[in-house]
């Protein structure tokens, strides 16, 4: 005798992620290249200082873009170059420039992680979420919390 099963929530393992409610193939596939784009201007933006907080900053920036890549090709999205930095001179409040695009990634990751069923690719998510969140925290001590 077949067990009877009481409810469809049972199946929800095998459901569709999208109806799950997490983020599908191609929502990954627009979303990641802005993230790039993002890290990589936070990358442009914390390079050419030998300041140990910026050095992190920028490094956990180049690791996120790769990183980015890299589930980008696994998805089967096409290549992605960042674009270059616009903004090519040194911004007038550097520090607060930093703070603001730490808190946009940040902003983009508290929202996107919890839509990702891959486990690897939500764990390397949160891995990065959690270096920017240290590296906002020392900018706040430097500038403030309020900027």
């Amino acid at each position: 005798m077949e067990p009877e099963f009481s409810s469809p929530v049972c199946f929800a393992a095998q459901a569709d992620g999208v109806y799950m409610g997490y983020a599908g193939r191609d929502e990954l596939v627009c979303i990641i290249p802005s993230l790039i784009d993002t890290e990589h201007a936070l990358a442009v933006l914390a390079s050419g200082s030998a300041q140990p907080m910026l050095d992190t900053i920028r490094t956990d920036a180049e690791h996120g873009c790769a990183m980015l890549a890299d589930a980008l090709q696994r998805l089967g999205g096409a290549g992605h170059v960042p674009l270059p930095d616009i903004a090519s001179n040194e911004p007038a409040e550097p520090w607060r420039e930093l703070h603001h695009r730490l808190g946009t990634i940040l902003a983009l990751l508290h929202a996107l992680i919890p839509r990702i069923r891959d486990e690897r690719f939500r764990d390397q998510l949160a891995g990065l979420r959690d270096r920017h969140v240290r590296s906002k925290g020392a900018l706040d001590q430097r500038i403030g919390p309020s900027a």
